[in-house]
């Protein structure tokens, strides 16, 4: 959100673009989250633009905040994290004002369902000339609802995990039935600790959120990525495409042809 630095930069206005800040009490919720895990999470008003003024002035660093109660929660200074590896926020207190951003024409609010990563992969798959089906669909958290509403089985779906080896990022994909084997991982990329990337480094890589990472590396995502052989037990893959709300099915052997991933085995039942 303008909840958050990273989103500041990836919602900003379109260069050459004059656009208005419009209040949309009528609108945004009571309370908002940008933590995928909390209650108050609402992936679609976060991509529009959400941002916050406390006591009339403009908050960065905002992960959450409740009007009615008056308070908003922001990441504190420094690199200190809580247990569970998140960073550390503290609570400022008094009159919370949310609006977001807006305008007319190119410059109208960003949708979830122009995702930037979306039209990219469209645009690799129709010059390869690679055959594909896209779905729309209501947003999805887990692999078992992304293969029901792609009308496919769990087996098909391609898991895209970014993981952190040492002080490198890297993207891991596997078959959605199948889980990480992390000591196998640990190995193939010659990692003595290996953990899961939290959602602020996820923002950080690649403005995306979880649950709507694809399975593509370099150049569409600043990861190396490594592709377990589980996917190839499958005539076609189904993958997040950059949204929580967009799918895509395509031929497994076209997405090994252009994925460009090293392949490897690291999942296991």
């Amino acid at each position: 959100m303008c909840l958050s630095a990273a989103v500041v930069r990836k919602f900003g206005s379109d260069a050459g673009v004059n656009t208005s800040l419009m209040r949309l009490n009528e609108t945004l919720p009571d309370r908002l989250s940008i933590d995928s895990r909390s209650p108050y999470y609402n992936e679609t008003l976060i991509v529009r633009g959400v941002r916050i003024r406390l006591n009339g002035v403009e908050k960065t660093n905002v992960e959450e905040y409740c009007v009615s109660e008056g308070w908003i929660r922001v990441v504190a200074a420094g690199k200190s994290r809580d247990r569970h590896g998140r960073p550390l926020t503290m609570k400022l207190t008094g009159a919370v004002e949310p609006f977001v951003e807006s305008g007319t024409g190119r410059g109208k609010v960003r949708s979830l369902l122009i995702s930037k990563v979306y039209e990219e992969i469209e645009r690799t798959l129709n010059a390869a000339g690679i055959s594909y089906r896209a779905v729309e669909h209501a947003e999805t958290r887990t692999s078992e609802e992304s293969a029901r509403v792609r009308g496919e089985s769990l087996q098909v779906g391609g898991k895209a995990l970014v993981v952190k080896a040492e002080a490198a990022f890297h993207l891991a994909v596997l078959s959605a039935d199948r889980k990480l084997d992390s000591r196998r991982l640990q190995t193939i990329l010659n990692s003595r600790k290996l953990r899961f990337a939290t959602a602020e480094e996820l923002f950080s890589l690649t403005d995306l959120v979880p649950g709507s990472v694809p399975p593509f590396g370099r150049p569409l995502l600043p990861l190396d990525l490594v592709v377990d052989r589980s996917v190839l037990r499958n005539e076609r893959i189904g993958v997040n495409a950059g949204s929580l709300q967009k799918s895509i099915i395509m031929p497994t052997k076209d997405y090994i042809a252009i994925c460009g991933g090293q392949l490897a085995d690291f999942s296991q039942e």
